[in-house]
């Protein structure tokens, strides 16, 4: 017979485990920043900031006016860079002044793998912001994230940047097989090729995709049938039950690999939602033409491009099971 002091004491901790596996509300931002990057996740209280590449720092404008929503009931801010390429930091220093103008707080700097010490120069002191932060709160681990964050970085060494980039995985729940976001930062299919062996081991070439169906409406999804194109170790771990994936590279065919995003199209049946942050407007080349037709060929989904939303931003929530998207009309 256990005695009453010990059923309540057993009692509070079976709920204070069950509390911690509950899940949270997950909601991602993907701004409207023209051929730049700049995303924000935030899961309960955090805020994480990935690749900001773009940022005002006046708080009338329609973006600063989201991201002030976005902070409301944060207490930790946290800035990642994949990698230290311009449109993916140049914004941090304007990022930086705007939280301290709406909601001073620590800010910590996930030190990217590549240093920002060797980053090109930006004229507006992007870089020593940065490296000052850095240097006051000391470099920050990838695993100091989140526990609902993971940070995937390369296996090896590679002299092409985009190659050494972070792949980040945000779930808003700790429970496996749980919902999940993919942020590639500038992945390139040597990146994914690197992380497959690393993984598994040395693998043979993957089969050629089939070419694209079409029909006199236009391309069809393909047939995937189970089993089509088999996950590797790495990749079931980075994403199962994958809702969300932010393509690398604002689309390029170089970045990224197609087999990849077919591998992840086969773990699921229900289709991804794919966001490009692009502006192809500008007389950029990307998102390429060769990665929307392989893309709408694989999922049944809309492509979202950055250019595209009516809003400041492309606005993402996931809770309970759900997942919805919507233009966030800031």
């Amino acid at each position: 017979m256990i005695p009453n002091k010990y059923r309540i004491a057993i009692c509070i901790i079976i709920w204070i485990f069950c509390a911690s596996l509950q899940a949270t509300t997950l909601e991602m931002r993907v701004y409207k920043v023209g051929q730049a990057n700049t995303i924000l996740l935030k899961i309960g209280d955090q805020l994480i900031a990935v690749d900001i590449g773009k940022c005002t720092d006046r708080i009338a404008e329609p973006q600063a006016i989201d991201i002030q929503r976005m902070l409301q009931g944060v207490s930790t801010c946290k800035i990642i860079v994949t990698h230290p390429h311009r449109d993916h930091y140049l914004g941090v220093g304007n990022f930086i002044k705007l939280i301290s103008q709406l909601a001073p707080r620590q800010i910590d700097i996930i030190q990217p793998q590549t240093s920002l010490s060797q980053a090109p120069q930006a004229q507006d002191g992007t870089k020593q912001t940065v490296q000052r932060y850095i240097n006051t709160h000391g470099p920050r681990a990838t695993t100091d994230i989140s526990t609902l964050v993971q940070a995937f970085p390369t296996p090896q060494h590679f002299d092409n940047e985009n190659s050494n980039s972070l792949i980040l995985k945000a779930t808003n729940s700790p429970q496996p097989n749980s919902p999940t976001v993919i942020l590639t930062g500038d992945a390139t299919s040597e990146l994914l090729d690197a992380h497959r062996a690393h993984s598994v081991g040395p693998l043979p070439p993957l089969p050629p995709l089939p070419p694209l169906p079409t029909t006199e409406n236009g391309l069809q999804p393909y047939p995937m049938p189970p089993g089509a194109i088999q996950p590797t170790g790495f990749e079931k771990a980075v994403f199962p039950e994958v809702r969300v994936v932010v393509l690398p590279h604002h689309g390029s065919a170089s970045n990224g690999s197609l087999n990849w995003f077919a591998a992840i199209e086969n773990s699921r049946h229900n289709g991804t939602w794919y966001i490009i942050s692009s502006d192809p407007s500008k007389g950029h080349h990307i998102p390429t033409q060769a990665t929307l037709d392989y893309i709408k060929g694989c999922t049944n989904r809309e492509i979202m491009l950055t250019s595209k939303a009516k809003g400041s931003c492309w606005r993402v929530v996931m809770h309970d099971g759900f997942t919805e998207i919507h233009d966030g009309q800031a």
